[in-house]
């Protein structure tokens, strides 16, 4: 748990920092990322089969959009991943090593 919270800090960080956006803009970029994240590991982690940083991102954003076709009347259909390229790659980098789903329903509504 440990591991993981310094994770999300450290990204919430980063993203706050290099992507000039407010507290809440960074949250909810934030909550984008984590849900392609826990999508992707649905789908048996083929994020980190792509070698280049290219695809990674290619096949990321693909995943929001399945992420928006899943819960159409949550989320807007024009909403989108406002980050940087270079932002994405990051946080796909330091999430690479965290499985979301083996943490419990009680830890993951704590985080």
């Amino acid at each position: 748990m440990e591991t993981l919270n310094k994770k999300i800090h450290k990204i919430h960080n980063y993203i706050y920092a290099n992507e000039g956006l407010s507290n809440s803009e960074t949250l909810s970029e934030f909550l984008k990322v984590f849900y392609c994240k826990i999508l992707d590991e649905n789908n048996d982690s083929k994020l980190y089969s792509f070698s280049g940083d290219k695809d990674r991102i290619k096949y990321f954003k693909m995943l929001f959009e399945n992420f928006k076709s899943k819960l159409g009347e949550f989320v807007d259909k024009n909403e989108t991943i406002d980050l940087k390229d270079e932002s994405l790659v990051f946080i796909i980098n330091e999430l690479k090593d965290i499985e979301l789903k083996s943490y419990s329903a009680d830890i993951k509504g704590h985080i």
